[in-house]
């Protein structure tokens, strides 16, 4: 690759979202605005730009770091001159597919209404889209006011409420808009758990657990229908007043994440590392002594959800794991050291064989879409 053009990715890359170690988005396995299938054959899809077009783009017609709501559709634009020169009829741009006639500006700007009032539709000649924006956080804040990972969680108010008091406990204020972005990102790869307080919501399964550990305590409960949910024990201190703790909420987080990629759910998991508990006479199974064993257990789900997992997830949502796909490589090569694999959701297996090729190189989104530029 030209080292001019390197450089100006490069620099791309720190003002987009805290440089090369916090990159924007997940990679779009299909076009969100086609309903499920695949976009119309003749489209341009951004992503298929070559990487010098861009870098003239960005030296002589827009701003790096200067996102708002004209340059985002002075981006649409110029990947809308590239269709033209193609002949294409369509195009995509940032996760949305756009005729190459003279309708683009009038539905970029329907999909910038709707975001900016916080919707997360519009119809555009008849037809109902989705205002998504796969933007760096920090971008979609200037350019929109919120972020599409929070406004298509389908998670009640007090959830979100919740998610937010986690982060802005958790993150610096500057990083704050870029952690709640991969938050949401991982909460919709577990399953959208619901978040609750365990001190006004209490559960039968956490009356049991309290009446074991004689406290409240932090838990995720699965569920057969529906999303599963995660209860937060408040805790308490002087200058803080009551307060959710960000270590209760990744613990907690890491068993949902576990319940809805691996193909035998976090129920399964816990009846039967209690069943080899009783066959290995390690403890009687069931018990709190049993249960607290497990913690140190390389064979077991609380090591797996704690010691795997969990600092996977910390490390993805600060940005030292890049993508998603790389969050799910890192934890099954961790899982490969400690000979403890799990059977893998098929959407899972793909983002963890994708993880081990994206290991070269460095991940940037440019319009809404994962790139990798190889280092060499």
């Amino acid at each position: 690759m030209n080292k001019k053009i390197k450089e100006t990715l490069r620099k791309l890359l720190i003002t987009a979202s805290l440089g090369g170690f916090l990159t924007g988005c997940t990679t779009l396995g299909q076009n969100p605005n086609t309903t499920g299938k695949s976009a119309p054959s003749g489209t341009l899809s951004a992503e298929q730009i070559p990487l010098e077009d861009i870098n003239t783009y960005f030296n002589t017609e827009r701003d790096i770091r200067n996102d708002n709501p004209e340059n985002y559709k002075k981006d649409m634009m110029f990947v809308y001159r590239k269709a033209q020169q193609q002949n294409k009829k369509f195009f995509e741009f940032d996760g949305t597919t756009y005729r190459t006639d003279d309708t683009p500006l009038a539905q970029i700007d329907a999909l910038l209404k709707a975001r900016q009032k916080g919707e997360i539709s519009y119809i555009f000649n008849g037809k109902k889209k989705e205002a998504c924006s796969y933007y760096p956080a920090d971008s979609q804040i200037k350019i929109f006011g919120n972020l599409w990972e929070e406004l298509r969680s389908p998670q009640t108010q007090e959830s979100k409420k919740i998610i937010r008091e986690v982060v802005n406990a958790y993150a610096l204020p500057a990083f704050r808009d870029i952690v709640l972005d991969r938050t949401y990102k991982v909460l919709r790869l577990s399953g959208y758990p619901e978040i609750k307080s365990e001190a006004s919501n209490q559960s039968l399964m956490g009356k049991l657990i309290e009446a074991c550990y004689n406290k409240k305590t932090s838990h995720y409960e699965p569920s057969t229908l529906g999303s599963g949910v995660i209860y937060l024990a408040p805790r308490r201190e002087i200058q803080k007043g009551t307060y959710f703790h960000p270590d209760d909420f990744f613990a907690e987080l890491a068993h949902a994440f576990r319940d809805n990629n691996n193909f035998f759910g976090e129920t399964s998991q816990f009846f039967g590392d209690a069943f080899k508990d009783i066959i290995t006479l390690n403890t009687a199974g069931f018990g709190k002594k049993a249960h607290d064993k497990n913690y140190k257990n390389k064979n077991r789900m609380e090591y797996d959800a704690h010691k795997v997992v969990e600092p996977a997830i910390k490390n993805y949502i600060i940005g030292l794991i890049p993508t998603i796909p790389a969050l799910y490589s890192e934890i099954e090569k961790v899982r490969e050291a400690n000979k403890n694999t799990y059977l893998l959701t098929p959407s899972a297996s793909k983002k963890a064989a994708k993880g081990k090729k994206e290991s070269d190189g460095i991940a940037v989104t440019l319009f809404g879409y994962n790139r990798t530029l190889k280092d060499k």
